[in-house]
Protein backbone atom coordinates (compact mmCIF):
# COMPACT_ATOMS: atom_id res chain seq x y z
CA UNK A 1 0.00 0.00 0.00
CA UNK A 2 1.55 3.48 -0.80
CA UNK A 3 1.68 6.42 0.82
CA UNK A 4 -1.67 7.98 -0.87
CA UNK A 5 -3.75 5.17 -0.76
CA UNK A 6 -2.49 4.58 3.07
CA UNK A 7 -3.84 8.75 3.44
CA UNK A 8 -6.96 7.92 1.89
CA UNK A 9 -8.27 5.30 4.13
CA UNK A 10 -7.21 6.55 7.24
CA UNK A 11 -9.43 9.63 5.88
CA UNK A 12 -12.42 6.98 4.80
CA UNK A 13 -11.92 5.29 8.30
CA UNK A 14 -11.91 8.96 10.38
CA UNK A 15 -15.45 9.79 7.68
CA UNK A 16 -17.02 6.64 8.91
CA UNK A 17 -16.45 7.63 12.40
CA UNK A 18 -17.55 10.74 12.11
CA UNK A 19 -20.88 9.73 9.62
CA UNK A 20 -21.79 7.13 12.38
CA UNK A 21 -21.41 9.57 14.96
CA UNK A 22 -23.89 12.17 13.29
CA UNK A 23 -26.55 8.91 13.03
CA UNK A 24 -26.55 8.28 16.13
CA UNK A 25 -26.22 12.02 17.36
CA UNK A 26 -29.48 12.64 15.01
CA UNK A 27 -31.42 9.47 16.25
CA UNK A 28 -31.01 10.93 19.91
CA UNK A 29 -31.09 14.37 20.05
CA UNK A 30 -33.26 14.98 16.69
CA UNK A 31 -31.62 17.62 14.01
CA UNK A 32 -33.39 20.72 16.54
CA UNK A 33 -31.62 19.47 19.28
CA UNK A 34 -28.40 19.20 17.72
CA UNK A 35 -28.38 22.43 16.61
CA UNK A 36 -29.44 23.71 19.91
CA UNK A 37 -26.53 22.20 21.49
CA UNK A 38 -23.97 23.09 18.74
CA UNK A 39 -25.13 27.11 18.86
CA UNK A 40 -24.95 26.88 22.80
CA UNK A 41 -21.21 25.82 22.51
CA UNK A 42 -20.50 28.08 20.01
CA UNK A 43 -22.40 31.17 22.25
CA UNK A 44 -19.85 29.49 25.10
CA UNK A 45 -16.98 28.14 24.08
CA UNK A 46 -16.19 30.14 20.73
CA UNK A 47 -15.92 28.56 17.02
CA UNK A 48 -12.88 26.67 18.22
CA UNK A 49 -14.18 25.34 21.55
CA UNK A 50 -17.50 24.60 19.88
CA UNK A 51 -15.81 22.65 17.09
CA UNK A 52 -13.59 20.89 19.14
CA UNK A 53 -16.50 19.58 21.49
CA UNK A 54 -18.82 18.65 18.75
CA UNK A 55 -15.87 16.63 17.22
CA UNK A 56 -15.09 14.97 20.38
CA UNK A 57 -19.22 14.28 21.44
CA UNK A 58 -19.49 12.39 17.20
CA UNK A 59 -16.88 10.02 18.65
CA UNK A 60 -17.92 9.53 21.31
CA UNK A 61 -21.32 9.04 19.68
CA UNK A 62 -20.02 6.61 17.19
CA UNK A 63 -18.01 4.17 19.56
CA UNK A 64 -20.69 3.71 21.94
CA UNK A 65 -23.58 6.28 22.59
CA UNK A 66 -25.65 6.74 25.63
CA UNK A 67 -28.76 5.93 26.77
CA UNK A 68 -32.01 8.00 25.65
CA UNK A 69 -32.84 8.93 29.25
CA UNK A 70 -29.64 10.24 30.51
CA UNK A 71 -29.08 12.55 26.72
CA UNK A 72 -32.60 13.57 27.70
CA UNK A 73 -31.82 15.26 30.93
CA UNK A 74 -28.33 17.03 29.19
CA UNK A 75 -31.19 18.39 26.60
CA UNK A 76 -33.65 19.58 28.82
CA UNK A 77 -31.28 21.50 31.11
CA UNK A 78 -29.56 22.80 27.29
CA UNK A 79 -32.78 24.03 26.23
CA UNK A 80 -33.52 25.93 29.62
CA UNK A 81 -30.17 27.64 29.40
CA UNK A 82 -30.68 28.44 25.96
CA UNK A 83 -32.51 31.83 26.29
CA UNK A 84 -29.79 32.93 29.10
CA UNK A 85 -26.66 31.78 27.26
CA UNK A 86 -25.66 35.08 27.14
CA UNK A 87 -25.95 36.81 30.59
CA UNK A 88 -22.95 36.04 33.16
CA UNK A 89 -22.94 32.70 35.13
CA UNK A 90 -24.24 32.60 38.65
CA UNK A 91 -21.41 33.49 40.93
CA UNK A 92 -20.28 30.65 43.09
CA UNK A 93 -21.99 30.20 46.90
CA UNK A 94 -19.83 32.48 49.88
CA UNK A 95 -18.95 29.29 51.34
CA UNK A 96 -17.13 26.52 49.97
CA UNK A 97 -19.04 23.80 48.20
CA UNK A 98 -16.81 20.67 46.36
CA UNK A 99 -18.85 18.43 43.79
CA UNK A 100 -17.25 15.30 43.31
CA UNK A 101 -18.30 13.63 40.15
CA UNK A 102 -18.01 9.80 39.35
CA UNK A 103 -18.82 6.36 39.57
CA UNK A 104 -18.84 3.46 41.72
CA UNK A 105 -17.87 0.94 39.84
CA UNK A 106 -14.78 0.06 41.92
CA UNK A 107 -15.75 -0.27 45.80
CA UNK A 108 -11.68 0.13 47.14
CA UNK A 109 -11.25 3.18 44.39
CA UNK A 110 -14.53 4.50 46.04
CA UNK A 111 -13.45 4.33 49.51
CA UNK A 112 -9.97 5.87 48.98
CA UNK A 113 -10.35 8.70 46.86
CA UNK A 114 -14.02 9.73 47.12
CA UNK A 115 -15.57 8.65 51.01
CA UNK A 116 -12.05 9.66 52.45
CA UNK A 117 -12.20 13.13 50.56
CA UNK A 118 -15.96 13.76 51.61
CA UNK A 119 -14.68 13.26 55.45
CA UNK A 120 -11.45 15.23 55.24
CA UNK A 121 -13.68 17.71 53.82
CA UNK A 122 -16.11 17.85 56.36
CA UNK A 123 -13.45 17.80 59.10
CA UNK A 124 -12.70 21.63 57.41
CA UNK A 125 -15.78 22.89 57.61
CA UNK A 126 -15.93 22.63 53.92
CA UNK A 127 -19.17 21.66 52.11
CA UNK A 128 -18.78 19.24 49.98
CA UNK A 129 -21.00 15.78 48.00
CA UNK A 130 -20.71 13.27 46.16
CA UNK A 131 -22.58 12.90 42.61
CA UNK A 132 -23.01 10.09 40.60
CA UNK A 133 -22.33 10.55 37.21
CA UNK A 134 -25.03 8.16 36.12
CA UNK A 135 -27.54 10.64 37.46
CA UNK A 136 -27.34 13.50 35.22
CA UNK A 137 -30.32 15.37 36.94
CA UNK A 138 -28.17 14.83 40.56
CA UNK A 139 -25.00 16.27 38.89
CA UNK A 140 -26.68 19.15 37.33
CA UNK A 141 -28.61 20.26 40.50
CA UNK A 142 -25.11 19.69 42.44
CA UNK A 143 -23.44 21.99 40.16
CA UNK A 144 -25.25 25.07 40.71
CA UNK A 145 -24.31 25.08 44.49
CA UNK A 146 -20.97 24.46 43.85
CA UNK A 147 -17.74 26.65 44.34
CA UNK A 148 -15.19 23.55 42.97
CA UNK A 149 -15.37 20.43 41.16
CA UNK A 150 -13.34 16.48 41.47
CA UNK A 151 -13.91 14.50 38.44
CA UNK A 152 -13.04 11.01 39.94
CA UNK A 153 -11.38 8.46 36.85
CA UNK A 154 -13.94 9.98 34.60
CA UNK A 155 -13.12 9.65 30.71
CA UNK A 156 -14.27 11.85 27.40
CA UNK A 157 -17.57 10.60 26.93
CA UNK A 158 -20.53 13.12 26.41
CA UNK A 159 -21.63 13.41 30.19
CA UNK A 160 -18.51 13.90 31.26
CA UNK A 161 -18.55 16.88 28.40
CA UNK A 162 -21.75 18.31 29.59
CA UNK A 163 -20.64 18.23 33.32
CA UNK A 164 -17.05 20.30 32.58
CA UNK A 165 -19.58 22.57 29.92
CA UNK A 166 -21.58 23.34 32.70
CA UNK A 167 -18.77 23.94 35.35
CA UNK A 168 -17.10 25.92 32.62
CA UNK A 169 -20.08 28.02 32.53
CA UNK A 170 -20.87 28.64 36.03
CA UNK A 171 -17.32 29.59 36.36
CA UNK A 172 -15.62 26.86 38.80
CA UNK A 173 -12.18 25.62 38.77
CA UNK A 174 -12.22 21.63 37.46
CA UNK A 175 -10.06 19.28 38.92
CA UNK A 176 -9.27 15.58 37.69
CA UNK A 177 -8.62 12.95 40.12
CA UNK A 178 -6.73 9.51 39.39
CA UNK A 179 -4.51 7.04 41.54
CA UNK A 180 -3.32 4.94 38.80
CA UNK A 181 -1.96 6.01 35.25
CA UNK A 182 -4.45 4.30 33.16
CA UNK A 183 -3.98 7.24 30.79
CA UNK A 184 -0.56 6.33 29.84
CA UNK A 185 -0.67 4.01 27.18
CA UNK A 186 3.30 3.52 27.54
CA UNK A 187 3.28 2.33 30.87
CA UNK A 188 -0.06 0.34 30.34
CA UNK A 189 2.19 -1.45 27.67
CA UNK A 190 5.60 -1.78 30.37
CA UNK A 191 3.47 -3.49 32.91
CA UNK A 192 3.90 -6.97 32.31
CA UNK A 193 1.15 -7.83 34.18
CA UNK A 194 -1.23 -6.43 31.32
CA UNK A 195 -0.05 -9.62 29.30
CA UNK A 196 -2.04 -12.09 31.51
CA UNK A 197 -5.04 -10.00 30.65
CA UNK A 198 -7.27 -11.21 27.24
CA UNK A 199 -7.18 -9.50 24.41
CA UNK A 200 -9.96 -7.78 24.35
CA UNK A 201 -9.51 -5.75 27.61
CA UNK A 202 -6.21 -4.85 26.67
CA UNK A 203 -7.53 -3.36 24.24
CA UNK A 204 -10.36 -1.89 25.95
CA UNK A 205 -7.83 -0.94 27.96
CA UNK A 206 -5.77 1.31 25.18
CA UNK A 207 -8.79 2.98 24.18
CA UNK A 208 -9.51 4.22 27.90
CA UNK A 209 -6.67 5.44 28.07
CA UNK A 210 -6.99 8.49 25.61
CA UNK A 211 -9.94 8.93 26.53
CA UNK A 212 -9.31 9.15 30.20
CA UNK A 213 -6.17 11.62 29.54
CA UNK A 214 -8.32 14.11 27.17
CA UNK A 215 -10.53 13.99 30.13
CA UNK A 216 -7.88 14.89 32.75
CA UNK A 217 -6.05 17.50 29.93
CA UNK A 218 -9.48 19.35 30.04
CA UNK A 219 -9.68 20.24 33.86
CA UNK A 220 -7.56 23.13 35.11
CA UNK A 221 -5.77 21.05 38.12
CA UNK A 222 -4.87 17.71 39.10
CA UNK A 223 -4.68 15.29 41.76
CA UNK A 224 -2.53 12.16 42.59
CA UNK A 225 -1.88 9.42 44.98
CA UNK A 226 1.89 9.45 44.82
CA UNK A 227 4.60 11.57 43.52
CA UNK A 228 5.42 9.66 41.04
CA UNK A 229 2.01 9.91 39.50
CA UNK A 230 1.58 13.62 39.82
CA UNK A 231 4.57 14.15 37.23
CA UNK A 232 3.44 11.23 35.37
CA UNK A 233 0.19 13.11 35.26
CA UNK A 234 1.89 17.01 34.58
CA UNK A 235 3.19 15.43 31.48
CA UNK A 236 0.35 13.83 30.02
CA UNK A 237 -1.59 16.66 30.07
CA UNK A 238 0.35 19.37 28.85
CA UNK A 239 1.64 20.52 31.91
CA UNK A 240 -1.55 21.10 33.96
CA UNK A 241 -0.38 21.86 38.01
CA UNK A 242 -0.87 18.36 39.65
CA UNK A 243 -0.88 17.78 43.47
CA UNK A 244 -0.28 14.58 45.87
CA UNK A 245 -3.66 13.70 47.59
CA UNK A 246 -2.50 10.81 48.91
CA UNK A 247 -4.69 7.33 49.79
CA UNK A 248 -4.99 7.51 54.02
CA UNK A 249 -7.36 5.82 56.29
CA UNK A 250 -10.64 7.28 57.81
CA UNK A 251 -11.70 7.17 60.78
CA UNK A 252 -14.42 4.43 60.33
CA UNK A 253 -11.42 1.95 58.47
CA UNK A 254 -9.65 2.73 62.12
CA UNK A 255 -12.42 1.83 64.18
CA UNK A 256 -13.34 -1.32 62.02
CA UNK A 257 -9.04 -2.45 62.05
CA UNK A 258 -9.58 -2.43 66.11
CA UNK A 259 -11.95 -4.47 66.09
CA UNK A 260 -10.72 -6.83 63.72
CA UNK A 261 -7.54 -7.06 65.12
CA UNK A 262 -8.82 -7.72 68.76
CA UNK A 263 -11.11 -10.85 67.35
CA UNK A 264 -7.85 -12.01 65.31
CA UNK A 265 -5.72 -11.92 68.71
CA UNK A 266 -8.12 -14.81 69.84
CA UNK A 267 -7.35 -17.56 67.33
CA UNK A 268 -5.56 -19.94 69.00
CA UNK A 269 -4.14 -21.45 65.70
CA UNK A 270 -0.69 -22.83 66.13
CA UNK A 271 0.02 -22.24 61.83
CA UNK A 272 1.69 -19.40 60.32
CA UNK A 273 -0.42 -17.83 57.60
CA UNK A 274 0.81 -15.71 54.91
CA UNK A 275 -1.30 -13.90 52.80
CA UNK A 276 -1.21 -12.59 49.28
CA UNK A 277 -4.02 -10.00 48.29
CA UNK A 278 -5.02 -8.93 44.70
CA UNK A 279 -7.82 -6.53 44.33
CA UNK A 280 -7.60 -6.79 40.54
CA UNK A 281 -6.91 -8.63 37.23
CA UNK A 282 -3.64 -7.18 36.49
CA UNK A 283 -1.38 -8.83 39.31
CA UNK A 284 -0.08 -11.89 37.41
CA UNK A 285 3.53 -11.18 37.18
CA UNK A 286 3.00 -9.34 40.55
CA UNK A 287 2.68 -12.09 42.54
CA UNK A 288 5.30 -14.17 40.07
CA UNK A 289 8.43 -12.62 41.99
CA UNK A 290 7.23 -13.94 45.48
CA UNK A 291 5.83 -17.15 44.30
CA UNK A 292 9.22 -19.53 44.02
CA UNK A 293 10.26 -18.15 47.65
CA UNK A 294 6.59 -18.70 49.19
CA UNK A 295 6.05 -22.65 47.71
CA UNK A 296 10.66 -23.61 48.82
CA UNK A 297 9.17 -21.93 52.52
CA UNK A 298 5.97 -23.86 52.70
CA UNK A 299 8.18 -27.04 51.19
CA UNK A 300 10.39 -26.61 53.86
CA UNK A 301 7.96 -25.97 57.04
CA UNK A 302 4.93 -27.86 57.55
CA UNK A 303 3.27 -25.03 59.84
CA UNK A 304 3.09 -22.34 57.25
CA UNK A 305 0.10 -22.00 55.58
CA UNK A 306 -0.55 -19.43 52.42
CA UNK A 307 -4.13 -17.78 51.48
CA UNK A 308 -4.28 -16.78 47.58
CA UNK A 309 -7.28 -13.84 47.98
CA UNK A 310 -8.68 -12.02 45.03
CA UNK A 311 -8.01 -12.54 41.35
CA UNK A 312 -5.01 -15.00 40.37
CA UNK A 313 -4.68 -17.53 38.21
CA UNK A 314 -3.68 -21.19 38.68
CA UNK A 315 -0.36 -21.79 39.76
CA UNK A 316 0.84 -25.55 39.50
CA UNK A 317 3.76 -24.97 41.62
CA UNK A 318 1.45 -24.95 44.68
CA UNK A 319 -0.68 -28.84 43.55
CA UNK A 320 1.55 -30.57 45.65
CA UNK A 321 0.63 -28.56 48.79
CA UNK A 322 -2.71 -27.51 48.24
CA UNK A 323 -3.83 -28.57 51.94
CA UNK A 324 -2.02 -25.64 53.29
CA UNK A 325 -2.58 -22.93 50.23
CA UNK A 326 -6.76 -21.89 50.53
CA UNK A 327 -7.97 -19.48 47.88
CA UNK A 328 -10.56 -16.74 48.31
CA UNK A 329 -12.77 -14.47 45.85
CA UNK A 330 -12.97 -10.64 46.14
CA UNK A 331 -14.76 -9.64 48.71
CA UNK A 332 -16.40 -6.75 50.74
CA UNK A 333 -14.39 -4.29 52.80
CA UNK A 334 -15.47 -5.93 56.04
CA UNK A 335 -14.70 -9.77 55.10
CA UNK A 336 -11.62 -8.79 52.93
CA UNK A 337 -10.32 -6.72 56.25
CA UNK A 338 -10.99 -9.74 58.38
CA UNK A 339 -8.89 -12.10 55.84
CA UNK A 340 -5.69 -9.76 56.50
CA UNK A 341 -6.43 -9.70 60.37
CA UNK A 342 -6.03 -13.24 60.00
CA UNK A 343 -2.61 -13.31 58.66
CA UNK A 344 0.62 -13.11 60.54
CA UNK A 345 2.01 -11.71 57.14
CA UNK A 346 0.56 -9.82 54.23
CA UNK A 347 3.28 -9.97 51.07
CA UNK A 348 3.14 -7.41 48.27
CA UNK A 349 5.54 -8.45 45.91
CA UNK A 350 5.64 -5.93 43.00
CA UNK A 351 7.73 -5.80 39.33
CA UNK A 352 9.96 -2.81 39.33
CA UNK A 353 7.82 -0.89 36.20
CA UNK A 354 6.97 2.92 35.60
CA UNK A 355 2.96 1.85 36.29
CA UNK A 356 3.65 0.27 39.79
CA UNK A 357 6.22 3.24 40.57
CA UNK A 358 2.92 5.32 40.77
CA UNK A 359 0.67 2.88 42.58
CA UNK A 360 -0.17 3.86 45.89
CA UNK A 361 0.27 1.88 49.63
CA UNK A 362 -3.05 0.88 50.04
CA UNK A 363 -2.66 -2.94 51.17
CA UNK A 364 0.49 -1.17 53.55
CA UNK A 365 -2.48 0.74 54.87
CA UNK A 366 -5.04 -1.35 55.07
CA UNK A 367 -2.51 -4.50 56.63
CA UNK A 368 -1.54 -1.66 59.57
CA UNK A 369 -5.23 -1.07 60.25
CA UNK A 370 -5.81 -4.73 61.79
CA UNK A 371 -1.80 -4.97 62.71
CA UNK A 372 -0.91 -7.23 60.15
CA UNK A 373 2.68 -7.12 59.27
CA UNK A 374 3.87 -6.00 55.37
CA UNK A 375 6.66 -7.45 53.60
CA UNK A 376 6.71 -5.68 50.35
CA UNK A 377 8.81 -5.30 47.26
CA UNK A 378 11.27 -2.01 47.05
CA UNK A 379 9.35 -0.27 44.51
CA UNK A 380 7.47 3.08 43.79
CA UNK A 381 5.82 4.26 47.40
CA UNK A 382 6.53 1.59 49.05
CA UNK A 383 10.03 2.57 49.29
CA UNK A 384 9.42 6.28 49.97
CA UNK A 385 7.31 5.41 52.74
CA UNK A 386 7.42 1.81 54.35
CA UNK A 387 10.47 2.03 57.29
CA UNK A 388 12.89 -1.16 56.68
CA UNK A 389 12.86 -2.96 59.92
CA UNK A 390 10.60 -0.16 61.54
CA UNK A 391 6.95 -0.52 60.12
CA UNK A 392 7.45 -3.58 57.61
CA UNK A 393 9.79 -5.34 55.60
CA UNK A 394 10.99 -3.79 52.04
CA UNK A 395 13.01 -6.80 49.54
CA UNK A 396 14.76 -6.76 46.77
CA UNK A 397 13.58 -9.33 43.80
CA UNK A 398 16.54 -11.71 45.30
CA UNK A 399 15.59 -11.13 48.46
CA UNK A 400 12.29 -13.09 49.30
CA UNK A 401 13.78 -16.19 50.01
CA UNK A 402 15.90 -14.88 52.90
CA UNK A 403 13.02 -12.31 53.99
CA UNK A 404 10.59 -14.57 54.48
CA UNK A 405 12.63 -16.92 56.56
CA UNK A 406 13.87 -14.44 59.16
CA UNK A 407 9.75 -13.22 59.21
CA UNK A 408 8.72 -16.61 60.31
CA UNK A 409 11.14 -16.91 62.40
CA UNK A 410 10.87 -13.45 64.47
CA UNK A 411 7.20 -13.12 66.01
CA UNK A 412 8.09 -10.78 68.54
CA UNK A 413 9.31 -8.85 65.15
CA UNK A 414 6.48 -9.48 63.50
CA UNK A 415 4.36 -7.83 66.49
CA UNK A 416 6.31 -4.49 67.02
CA UNK A 417 6.71 -4.21 63.45
CA UNK A 418 2.74 -4.06 62.81
CA UNK A 419 2.10 -1.78 66.37
CA UNK A 420 4.47 0.51 64.74
CA UNK A 421 3.20 0.56 61.46
CA UNK A 422 -0.37 1.08 62.90
CA UNK A 423 0.72 4.08 64.49
CA UNK A 424 2.23 5.64 61.55
CA UNK A 425 -1.05 5.59 59.68
CA UNK A 426 -2.89 7.19 63.10
CA UNK A 427 -0.07 10.20 63.22
CA UNK A 428 0.57 10.44 59.50
CA UNK A 429 -1.53 8.91 57.23
CA UNK A 430 -4.97 9.35 58.58
CA UNK A 431 -7.88 11.43 57.24
CA UNK A 432 -7.69 13.34 60.74
CA UNK A 433 -3.67 13.26 60.29
CA UNK A 434 -2.47 14.06 56.96
CA UNK A 435 -2.75 17.46 54.05
CA UNK A 436 -2.95 17.26 50.74
CA UNK A 437 0.37 19.39 49.39
CA UNK A 438 -1.57 21.63 47.67
CA UNK A 439 0.14 25.30 47.27
CA UNK A 440 -1.64 28.02 48.19
CA UNK A 441 -3.58 29.17 45.15
CA UNK A 442 -4.93 25.55 45.13
CA UNK A 443 -6.15 25.39 48.45
CA UNK A 444 -7.54 28.19 48.71
CA UNK A 445 -9.93 27.27 45.33
CA UNK A 446 -10.64 24.06 47.47
CA UNK A 447 -11.10 25.38 50.97
CA UNK A 448 -12.04 29.00 50.84
CA UNK A 449 -9.21 29.40 53.64
CA UNK A 450 -6.00 30.33 54.23
CA UNK A 451 -3.38 26.81 53.48
CA UNK A 452 -1.87 27.24 56.95
CA UNK A 453 -4.69 26.55 58.62
CA UNK A 454 -5.77 23.47 56.66
CA UNK A 455 -4.81 20.49 58.47
CA UNK A 456 -3.70 21.88 61.30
Amino acid sequence: MNVATALISKWQIRLSRLSAGLSRAYQTHGLTGAIRKTWLAVRTRGPRGAMMRVVSSLRQHAASGLGHVQLNAFDAHYQALSPIADRPAPRPPRSPMIVIISDTTIPQCYRYRIENKLEYFRAQGVGVCFADANQPNEVISALQFASGVIFYRSMMDDAFMFYHGEAERLGLPTFYDIDDPMFDQGLIAQNANTEALEPAIQSALYRDAVSIRRAMASCDALLASTPDLASRMNAASGGKPAFVWRNVADQAALDLGDRLAREAANDQSTSLKIGYFSGSLAHEADFDIAAPALERLLASRDDVELLLFGHLGPRPMFDALSDRVTRHAVADYEPYLRAVAACDLVVVPLVDNGFNRCKSVVRFLDAALVQTPVMASMVGDYANLVRNDETGWLVTDDGWDHALARACLNAAGRHDIAQRARHFVETAYAVGSYAPALDAEHQNLLFGQPYASVGH
